[in-house]
């Protein structure tokens, strides 16, 4: 899948300043932020199945494909997908503050803060968030890849537009065997639509006091906190144009709406390779279903008013602390000590309307759609949570020697769950990728939280020692700890939902198979077994139509008397430990007063929290943890800065429930980056930045880096402002 994103970003922000007497200033703020994205999206896939052809694997732990091909045998080719994609969003935020500043006497200061704050984020199309135009091409009679530790995969097809057994528009006979991708080999299949609405109001009210005396100072506070976050969502699921099988094959002939690419003539870094196909079709999706909801009766192109998730997640959160900074000196060495105790309670609510879906329906051999209820008769439930914490925190630093200060830290702190994962509801969001009846470890998708969360707890401790050898020049090295406890995981649940039937494996699916083993085919696939359901539905013979024609003529949906369905879905909780631990290393030097420097830094993560690829059991990693390292050389003098920076960090686990377990890593990668100022006079500043100046690219796989996720071609960003004062 290819993707095109245009991001417009509009800021602004006003500060307003007052000081009615000279101890008392008053600051009104707002800040008003504006980001419209716009996402255009090309995919070129083939429809694996079941005619194993020719598999090579890597050798080792993680034994992965380097090369995999389906031939289709005897049977008629099937399609090669060009959809077409459209992704949209516009997300307002707006901040309004007030800040008192009271200094009541020379050691003694109040400061009151006040803020409002609002996040909404829409669509920008009447459709919602995202719109999906299935494409395809009846073509192929080979479909694979060749897998690389590098760039993209490689799509092998061989090619096939003269097979007479494939659908047009004119019936069965063929395309115009060419021996080329043409637009009037091209048909409709399905139109998705979702949409999305997501909005946050945060109301906060902070008392600061700041108390100074000979040895140290005081600090003490306390704050309230109202979060609110409301989440609506809406799907027409799988409407049908042309069916899945895409069988109105030249529908879209002459109207425009398609232009003929080469994958690779959008790529520089991350080419296709292994001669492999890389012919597509690039259109506007808003425009096609348009004509596809002009043409076809049953096409919803609004947004669908049977809201699948309608959830509110509020958070009411109220915090005191109390901290001690103390100077002081033990035999001619300096020292400081700061300690501090914060209390925080929260109550949270996570509350969801639930349009509960009706049935699950067969389409076809492996496609299956959900259908969503009535959102009239959504169920409404909710699930109240309380928690509150201690967290302590000490910091220590003694001049041991001139210029050498060595420091311990400890501090207790918390991370809470994201809303995503406190959300109550449960949602059911495909069928199963084969007919159970054929595989007992096929379950259909579902997504479900847990309300009940709570932080994640963690204990740091840092020891370090810092050497500045010059006034701007110092070598520093660091070891650190976390032991972190209610990390927050997730282990796999296997259960029914709302007494949802699965159709692959009642009674009718079982007469299937008898009928089919008393025609000699014990082993049937699922075309076979979806056909002969469908003969039977319909009371004609299981020879009298073809495969594509019993998917395009009937859809198996459950009813009572087939079994429950199961579903797998991935649950978060709290039940993992976790350690984490290194070492940073860093120096800054600057040559004298030439205005030249460098600094350079280098942090070692190591624990027992990484992902083991070699294991397929539940697993609760960290994510993001890694090594890094940043070297910057500096120019400041006068009024000029520059900085450029090399920047390095190593592969990472990005994600380590991708889907039924499965990890993301994020592959090691650098970028350079610049930045400058100059202060004009006294009231204006100028400068430029420039990020990833060489364009770096970004590659994500599984378990073993054949198994590409996600490239991302780069290229570099630049900034240039100024700032006047007034």
């Amino acid at each position: 899948m290819l993707e095109d994103t245009q991001r417009k970003r509009t800021n602004a922000q006003l500060t307003l300043q007052y000081r009615p007497a000279d101890n008392i200033t008053a600051t009104l703020d707002y800040t008003y932020t504006n980001l419209n994205s716009q996402a255009h999206q090309t995919e070129l896939s083939g429809w694996y199945d079941s005619f194993l052809g020719t598999a090579d694997f890597t050798e080792g732990l993680n034994p992965t494909a380097e090369v995999y091909i389906e031939n289709r045998n005897q049977n008629a080719p099937r399609d090669v997908a060009t959809k077409q994609m459209h992704e949209n969003y516009e997300t307002e935020d707006k901040s309004l503050g007030l800040n008192l500043s009271w200094d009541v006497n020379d050691r003694f200061n109040l400061t009151l803060d006040v803020h409002d704050s609002s996040s909404n984020s829409d669509p920008t199309e009447k459709y919602g968030n995202s719109l999906v135009v299935g494409l395809g091409s009846n073509v192929h009679k080979s479909i694979g890849a060749i897998y690389g530790s590098s760039g993209l995969p490689s799509m092998q097809v061989i090619f096939d537009d003269c097979d007479p057994r494939i659908a047009t528009q004119t019936g069965v006979g063929g395309y115009n065997c060419n021996g080329v991708l043409d637009v009037s080999d091209i048909g409709t299949t399905m139109m998705q639509t979702r949409f999305s609405n997501n909005s946050n109001d945060i109301s906060q009210i902070r008392l600061d006091g700041s108390y100074e005396f000979d040895e140290g100072s005081i600090d003490f506070g306390i704050e309230s906190r109202s979060m609110e976050n409301t989440t609506i969502q809406s799907n027409t699921g799988n409407q049908t144009m042309g069916g899945w099988s895409a069988a109105n094959a030249g529908e879209l002939d002459g109207l425009g709406f398609l232009e003929a690419i080469d994958l690779n003539d959008s790529l520089s870094n991350l080419e296709i390779g292994n001669g492999g196909w890389t012919t597509g079709y690039r259109g506007d999706a808003k425009e096609i279903g348009q004509w596809a909801a002009d043409k076809y009766s049953d096409i919803n192109f609004g947004r669908n008013p049977n809201e699948a998730n309608h959830r509110t997640i509020s958070e009411d959160i109220f915090s005191a602390y109390f901290q001690v900074n103390l100077d002081g000196e033990l035999e001619n060495m300096p020292w400081h000590f700061t300690a501090g105790l914060r209390y925080e309670s929260t109550d949270s609510k996570s509350s969801a309307l639930s349009a509960i879906p009706s049935a699950v329906r067969w389409d076809s051999n492996n496609d299956f759609n959900v259908i969503q209820g009535d959102f009239a008769t959504a169920q409404a439930y909710s699930v109240s949570n309380s928690y509150d914490h201690l967290l302590p925190s000490f910091d220590f630093d003694i001049e041991v020697v001139k210029n050498v200060i060595a420091r311990f830290s400890y501090s207790k702190t918390i991370a809470r769950p994201s809303y995503g994962k406190l959300d109550a509801q449960s949602s059911v969001n495909g069928g199963p990728n084969t007919p159970t009846i054929l595989d007992s470890q096929a379950y259909g998708d579902a997504s479900s939280n847990n309300p009940s969360l709570v932080p994640l707890e963690s204990d740091n401790l840092d020891i370090s020692a810092e050497w500045y050898f010059d006034d701007t020049s110092y070598v520093s090295v660091g070891y650190f700890e976390k032991r972190v406890n209610n990390f927050i995981g997730t282990e796999p649940v296997i259960d029914s939902f709302f007494d949802l039937r699965d159709p692959t494996s009642g009674p009718r699916a079982q007469q299937a198979m008898a009928d089919l083993a008393a025609m000699g085919i014990a082993n049937p696939d699922d075309t076979q077994l979806f056909s002969m359901v469908a003969a039977n539905e319909m009371g004609v013979a299981y020879d009298s139509m073809t495969p594509l024609e019993f998917e395009n003529a009937i859809d198996i949906t459950a009813n009572a008397d087939d079994p429950l369905m199961e579903f797998r879905y991935d649950s978060p909780v709290n039940n993992k430990e976790a350690k984490i631990h290194g070492f940073e290393f860093a120096v800054q030097h600057f040559l004298g007063e030439t205005g030249f420097g460098i600094q350079a830094n280098y942090t070692i993560v190591r624990g027992d929290v990484a992902f083991d690829t070699s294991s397929t059991d539940v697993q609760f990693p960290l994510e993001g943890l890694s090594d890094s390292a940043n070297l910057v050389l500096m120019y400041e003098k006068d009024d000029m800065s520059m900085r450029i920076a090399y920047n390095w960090r190593d592969e990472f686990l990005n994600r380590a429930n991708r889907g039924r377990g499965e990890p993301e890593f994020t592959e090691a990668f650098a970028q350079i980056d610049m930045s400058a100022s100059y202060q004009v006079n006294e009231d204006l500043a100028v400068s430029f930045s420039g990020i990833n100046l060489t364009g770096e690219d970004i590659r994500r796989h599984g378990r073993n880096s054949n198994q590409f996720i996600f490239g991302e071609e780069s290229e570099p960003r630049y900034e240039i402002g100024a700032r006047y004062t007034f």
